[in-house]
C-alpha cells in the first residue's frame, strides 16, 4: 500500500491546495536579509521589511517587548540602534510555504564585542505577501533556557524518541540526478463532498494503487502519496514521459464514475535523497509545475524535454512561467497525448 503523507530582541503566494507545504528558500533568503541588516544597523531594509497591516506583531526577548501595528514600525530603527555591535553565526535556517501566510524559523548566536561567550538565539517569522513582495507580520524572538532553570524539571521524551530512534534516522546528504513527478486530481475536495467520504475512499485507494502500478511498470518508484496525488522518481526522464501518458490513457478509459480528471507536471535535476524520500528545489519545482496544469494536462521542464527525442513526442507550445519560490524564468510544455 502507498504511505499516506501529505525566535526575544531579534526574533507562500497563495497555493492550489494549502494543504501541501513545501519549503522555500526565498523565504529564508528574505529573512536572512532581514537578520544581516539588523546586524549592519540597516534600519531601512529592518522596518521596509515590516508589513503594513495593523495585525504586525514584534516578541522580544525583553520581557515587555511585545509590539503591534504602527509602532513596531515607528519605534523599531530607536530599538535596533540600541543594541550593541555583534556578529551573527547562523546554525540553521528553513522556510516554509503552506499558503498565503508563510513561516521561517532561524536559530544561531550573537557574538557581542563586549562578550566573551556567544549568546544563542531563536527567531521564528511569518510572511504574508503585500503588493507581491514578502513582508514580516510578526517576528518572534528567543533565548533558550534549560527547562530545570525555569521548572526544576527536565524533559526526555524527545531525547528518549531520538535516541531510541537514532539508527533509523533517514541518511542525509547523497545527491542524484532524477526525474520528479507529481500527479494531482483536480477538483478532489468537491468530489469528495459529493460523493461522501465511503466512496470517495474507496476511489482514491483504487486510483493510487492504479498510478502506482503504471508507474511502476514504467520503472519508477512513488515516492509517497499526498492525499489524493502522488510524487513518482525516475531515472530516465523518457520513462517518466511514458509513465504520465499512461496515467492520462487509463483515467480517460475508464467508464465508470465519478471519472477523475488529473494534472501531472515533471522536472529532471539534481536531488537529495533524505532516507526513502527526496528533498530539493527539483522536487519544489515539480510540484509547482503541476499546480500550473489544468485537467488531463501533462506539463514537462525545459530540463526534461530537452532529454527526450522529439521525434517520439509531441509538445504543444512552450510557455514561460515565473513558479513562487524559484528564481527566474521556467519554459514548460504541455505533452500531447
Amino acid at each position: 500500500m502507498l504511505d499516506k503523507t501529505g525566535l526575544g530582541a531579534y526574533g507562500v503566494y497563495f497555493a492550489a491546495r494549502p494543504t501541501m507545504i513545501s519549503q522555500s528558500p526565498e523565504l529564508a533568503a528574505v529573512a536572512k536579509r532581514w537578520l544581516h541588516a539588523q546586524e549592519q544597523k540597516d534600519h531601512e531594509t529592518l522596518v521596509g521589511l515590516f508589513s503594513g497591516s495593523e495585525h504586525l506583531r514584534y516578541i522580544g526577548t525583553g520581557f515587555d517587548e511585545f509590539w503591534a501595528g504602527e509602532i513596531v514600525r515607528t519605534v523599531y530603527a530607536d530599538h535596533s540602534s540600541e543594541i550593541p555591535p555583534f556578529k551573527m553565526q547562523t546554525e540553521h535556517i528553513e522556510g516554509f510555504e503552506n499558503g498565503p501566510f508563510d513561516w521561517v524559523n532561524w536559530h544561531g548566536s550573537l557574538h557581542f564585542d563586549h562578550i566573551d561567550e556567544p549568546r544563542p538565539l531563536r527567531v521564528t517569522f511569518v510572511f504574508t505577501l503585500e503588493n507581491g513582495s514578502w513582508k514580516i507580520v510578526s517576528a518572534h524572538l528567543s533565548t533558550p533556557r534549560l527547562n530545570f532553570e525555569i521548572a526544576e524539571f527536565e524533559h526526555s521524551a524527545f531525547r528518549d524518541l531520538l535516541e531510541a530512534a537514532k539508527h533509523d534516522l533517514p541518511e542525509f546528504g547523497d545527491q542524484d540526478t532524477a526525474t520528479i513527478m507529481f500527479t494531482d486530481i483536480v477538483g478532489s475536495t468537491s468530489m469528495n463532498d459529493q460523493l461522501g467520504d465511503a466512496v470517495w475512499a474507496r476511489t482514491i485507494g483504487q486510483h493510487l494503487q492504479s498510478v502506482q502500478t503504471l508507474v511502476e511498470a514504467n520503472g519508477g518508484t512513488v515516492v509517497k502519496s499526498l492525499g489524493d496525488g502522488t510524487m513518482s522518481s525516475f531515472t530516465s526522464a523518457r520513462q517518466s514521459v511514458l509513465a504520465a501518458i499512461a496515467i492520462q490513457k487509463s483515467i480517460a478509459a475508464e467508464e465508470t464514475t465519478p471519472r477523475l480528471q488529473v494534472r501531472i507536471g515533471i522536472h529532471t535535476g539534481d536531488v537529495i535523497r533524505a532516507g526513502d524520500d527526496f528533498i530539493g528545489t527539483v522536487v519544489n519545482k515539480a510540484a509547482r509545475i503541476t499546480e500550473a496544469a489544468t485537467a488531463a494536462q501533462i506539463l514537462v521542464s525545459s530540463a526534461t524535454s530537452a532529454m527526450l527525442k522529439r521525434d517520439e513526442f509531441e509538445f504543444g507550445e512552450a510557455i514561460s512561467l515565473n513558479i513562487r519560490g524559484i528564481g527566474g524564468t521556467s519554459t514548460i510544455s504541455p505533452l500531447r497525448w
